[in-house]
């Protein structure tokens, strides 16, 4: 399920489907929410709309599930906190 949201998201990116884009990865937050693959999608289709309130959006609903009792405040992603730092332009320390 949540391959086929991932290549449907990617599709739809390609062709300039927005709302394929957050349809897809809706579907697939369904199955496995918090999968960081497809919250990246997101958050890059948001940035590259110039929306960065949705930017924040998706990060702090993402840190909300996280810290949520079922996640035993679990750490965010590596790859989402690159990519958040990235969007937000901060500098990515390596």
């Amino acid at each position: 399920m949540v391959r086929a949201a991932l290549l449907m998201a990617e599709m739809c990116q390609q062709i300039g489907d927005v709302a394929g884009v957050y349809w897809a990865t809706a579907k697939g937050l369904l199955a496995i929410p918090g999968h960081d693959e497809l919250l990246a999608i997101r958050m890059r289709t948001h940035a590259d709309l110039g929306d960065m309130s949705a930017v924040r959006a998706e990060w702090d609903a993402y840190c909300r599930l996280l810290a949520a009792d079922d996640w035993n405040g679990a750490e965010p992603s590596p790859k989402l906190v690159e990519l958040w730092r990235r969007l937000n332009g901060f500098s990515v320390a390596r």
